[in-house]
C-alpha cells in the first residue's frame, strides 16, 4: 500500500505493510516518514489555521493558529465554530483566544498584531 507523506516538502510516496503485525515503510525521505504514517493509519491528525473576524481593526481579519494537531475529523466543524468568532482591535499576537470549540480543549492563538482603527 502507499501514502503520501505531508510532514515535510518533499511528499514522499511511503510504501507499507505489515509484516506480523509490524508496520514496515519504506520510501520513506526521512526518519519523520514513519512516525506519521503510524499516527496517520490510527488517528490522523492536522494543524487547525483559519482566520477570525476583526472589528475596528487595520485589517479586516486575523489569522490563528491550534497550539497542537487535532483530530483531523473534528478540522471542518473548528473551523466552522470560528467562523462566528469576532474579535475587537487592538489585538495582540499570541493572545490566547479560544481554549475549547464543540466541547474539545483546543488552545488557539492570534499569529499577528493588529491595530485599531
Amino acid at each position: 500500500m502507499e501514502k503520501v507523506c505531508i510532514v515535510c516538502p518533499r511528499g514522499c510516496h511511503l510504501k507499507y505493510e505489515y509484516v506480523d503485525d509490524q508496520l514496515e515503510v519504506t520510501n520513506n525521505g526521512c526518519k519523520r516518514g514513519p512516525e506519521y504514517l503510524a499516527q496517520e493509519l490510527v488517528e490522523p491528525k492536522r494543524m487547525l489555521t483559519t482566520t477570525v473576524t476583526v472589528i475596528n481593526g487595520e485589517i479586516p481579519v486575523v489569522p490563528v493558529y491550534a497550539s497542537e494537531y487535532v483530530n483531523k475529523e473534528d478540522v471542518p466543524a473548528f473551523i466552522e465554530s470560528l467562523k462566528s468568532l469576532e474579535l475587537t482591535a487592538p489585538i495582540k499576537c499570541n493572545t490566547e483566544v479560544v481554549t475549547s470549540i464543540n466541547g474539545k480543549e483546543v488552545h488557539v492563538y492570534t499569529c499577528r498584531d493588529v491595530g485599531a482603527l
